[in-house]
């Protein structure tokens, strides 16, 4: 008979009823005395009830049904219930910048820590994404060393990376080694970005892609003052100008239909402030953004849309598109 002090039954126990259940899985008297059984353990069923009274009081919550004509228990408020469990499976399986091995390595993890009784959630192929995993795990390592960076305020050094037309990672301006201010890691469109502050561009924001910085070391070098106070303003600057690419920050008057009202509010944010400015269904909003060719080639998708002011971005757009005419005609 099995020591009802000893620590190992007590640990072989509350392991049972984690691993295997929830709201929607009990076990019954019988089922637990056979686990117990397979894990070397033998009780009576009046030593195994108080036990569990001991867990509910002291370790974690049990609940009770009735099982064919036994009691049944569970355990209540799981550390991850099942929807949390398939709201963070859906999320790894959606993450680009996670590589294809991680995620597997990361969905056994998160299927030993919800349990058994939960088993079946990473089964389902009811959601589908269309996610294209990189074959590399640089990525998880890169986030890893800036996020020690920004957390540190240190400034970083590293090499950044184009493909050529193999798909190989080539190193820009023959190896050049890089520094920047890291100010914080943002997750867009499937990829994974560097947001940091230039001092010697005026105070610039510079973007840079994880998956292609290389050799990354963190500096003893402090990050300037002005990059610590530019984390406050991020969040407005991925709504609204982030992968513009460097261009002059300026508010510009948009003038479109009502086709492209969902667009202006995906791109700026739903709290754009849109305006009906006559009865022929045509809208102007007043939007922060930087202006650059990467926002001039965002409206040209929308036949409807145009720049109304300030004038001389609306004709900088214009010699865009005959820039971009001409070349197509010769």
């Amino acid at each position: 008979m099995t020591n009802r002090t000893d620590k190992l039954y007590f640990y072989a126990l509350t392991e049972i009823l984690n691993d295997n259940t929830d709201e929607l899985n009990s076990l019954s008297t019988s089922e637990l005395l056979l686990a117990l059984d397979d894990a070397g353990f033998t009780v009576t069923r009046q030593t195994l009830a108080k036990d569990l009274e001991l867990i509910n009081e002291n370790i974690f919550e049990l609940g009770t049904e009735r099982k064919g004509k036994e009691k049944a228990y569970y355990r209540k408020n799981c550390p991850l219930d099942r929807s949390e469990v398939k709201l963070v499976f859906n999320a790894l399986k959606a993450a680009s910048f996670i590589d294809g091995k991680t995620t597997v390595e990361l969905t056994r993890k998160l299927s030993d820590f919800a349990g058994y009784c939960k088993r079946d959630i990473f089964e389902e192929e009811s959601v589908i994404f269309a996610a294209r995993k990189k074959n590399d795990i640089k990525t998880t390592y890169n986030i890893g060393i800036i996020e020690d960076a920004i957390r540190s305020s240190r400034k970083i050094h590293f090499r950044y990376c184009r493909k050529d037309y193999t798909g190989k990672l080539v190193e820009r301006h023959g190896g050049k080694r890089y520094t920047a201010d890291p100010v914080v890691i943002a997750y867009v469109e499937d990829q994974c970005y560097l947001v940091s502050h230039d001092s010697s561009k005026g105070g610039t924001r510079v973007v840079y892609r994880v998956d292609r910085m290389k050799n990354i070391e963190i500096s003893e070098m402090l990050i300037s003052a002005d990059a610590i106070y530019d984390r406050a303003d991020i969040p407005v600057y991925l709504k609204t100008q982030f992968k513009m690419y460097g261009g002059e920050p300026c508010k510009v008057i948009l003038r479109f239909t009502e086709k492209e009202i969902n667009a202006v509010f995906d791109k700026f944010g739903e709290e754009t402030r849109i305006y009906r400015i006559d009865e022929k269904g045509n809208f102007e909003a007043v939007v922060d953004i930087e202006e650059s060719p990467t926002f001039y080639a965002w409206i040209f998708q929308f036949e409807n849309m145009e720049i109304r002011d300030p004038e001389p971005a609306a004709e900088r757009y214009k010699e865009f598109l005959t820039r971009r005419l001409s070349k197509l005609s010769t």
